[in-house]
């Protein structure tokens, strides 16, 4: 139940323990590509994982969920686990690319060494390029 508040409630992550409070979060409430050409070169987009608890936080797994496979994934292979020290930030850059011109969207879950997990919605378009441009058709 717990879990099921925190994602509903901007993915939070929460833990009270005797050494600490481990609280990770993103910055940003939705990492939006915008308008990106089908088929051309990927966007890249980069959300900001923070620490604002008071302790450190041990970053476990990271995977994306999306209807349509492979149109959201990682830039690169995150250094996982990895340790997030308190007041610092990590940034997990990702691509967009789309394969057809509709809306897609998904969801980053990050999972923290605690048993929470940590959500950023996904989102983005893919549209028709304009003659032999690599720019959205309006």
């Amino acid at each position: 139940m717990l879990l099921s508040w925190l994602v509903a409630c901007g993915g939070l992550g929460l833990s009270l323990g005797g050494a600490g409070e481990t609280l990770v979060q993103f910055d940003e409430e939705t990492l939006d590509f915008g308008r990106v050409v089908e088929g051309a070169r990927p966007a890249l987009g980069t959300a900001t994982l923070r620490n604002v608890g008071t302790a450190p936080a041990e970053l476990v797994s990271a995977d994306i969920e999306s209807e349509s496979a492979g149109v959201f994934s990682f830039s690169s292979t995150l250094p996982l686990p990895l340790e997030l020290p308190v007041d610092e930030t990590f940034p997990v850059v990702l691509r967009f690319g789309p394969l057809t011109d509709v809306p897609y969207d998904g969801v980053l879950l990050l999972a923290v060494g605690d048993g929470s997990v940590v959500t950023l919605p996904l989102v983005g378009e893919g549209c028709r390029a304009s003659g032999s441009s690599n720019r959205c058709a309006r």
